[in-house]
């Protein structure tokens, strides 16, 4: 019962982390369940692709190559080279799994996202992981993001020009939060702006979504080079 009970709190620990995420993904579900239905997908159709994707980068980049006849390999390309970023990120949250089993692990995974794994890291650092505290961050944010993204087809023609209620702003500004909230990791900020630099300049050279894999790939490796050196017999407790 005690273990139930803790199961328990540490699940609505991590929905309260998690809830100024959630709020934040309303808008920008009812954004791109709009943009669905003018590229023609219907209600049943953004309700799947919500649930079984779950990746707004991705839905956003798939839904501006919707049209007829479907460009098939064109958005299986383009999602793939923005979910890349993926591999890093779980590769990252992996180490601090060890409480997971390894089905619970490829249920996690399955609802990674990019504002799931900065608050799993989070956590991380100050306490352990659990699946009970995952799924509290992972849970919520589904039920948040799949109801907006179809209500978001059905209403969305109400919402008029997103840009003029800032709506267009509102993914940004959440990425900017999430990471502003590692400002205190070691070399957070030549890391930062070497990621923002390379994919600035990445974006004006190169193609969608090129830019993303640029940025990442640079922050990581920034990331490495720039590791406080630690002692060889120190063994790193996550």
């Amino acid at each position: 019962m005690l273990r139930e009970d803790s199961a328990w709190r540490d699940f609505a620990h991590g929905a309260v982390a998690v809830s100024p995420v959630c709020i934040a993904a309303l808008p920008i579900g009812l954004v791109w369940g709009a943009l669905a239905v003018e590229r023609g997908m219907g209600l049943p159709e953004i309700g799947l692709m919500s649930a079984t994707v779950f990746a707004g980068a991705s839905q956003f980049v798939a839904v501006g190559l919707w049209g007829t006849p479907l460009p098939i390999v064109a958005i299986v390309l383009a999602t793939l080279m923005v979910n890349l970023r993926h591999i890093m990120m779980s590769a990252s949250l992996g180490r601090s799994m060890g409480l997971f089993s390894p089905a619970q692990r490829l249920v996690a995974l399955f609802g990674l996202t990019d504002e799931v794994w900065a608050l799993a890291e989070a956590r991380a650092v100050k306490a352990p992981l659990t699946p009970a505290y995952y799924a509290g961050l992972a849970i919520p944010l589904m039920l948040s993001w799949v109801p907006s993204t179809i209500a978001g087809g059905a209403f969305g023609k109400l919402i008029g020009n997103p840009a003029l209620l800032g709506l267009d702003f509102v993914f940004s500004a959440m990425f900017i939060g999430l990471v502003v909230g590692f400002r205190s990791a070691p070399a957070w900020l030549p890391v930062v702006i070497t990621s923002a630099t390379v994919s600035a300049l990445t974006y004006h050279v190169l193609p969608s979504p090129w830019f993303v894999i640029a940025g990442g790939v640079a922050a990581v490796t920034a990331a490495a080079l720039l590791a406080p050196a630690r002692p060889e017999n120190t063994v790193e407790a996550r």
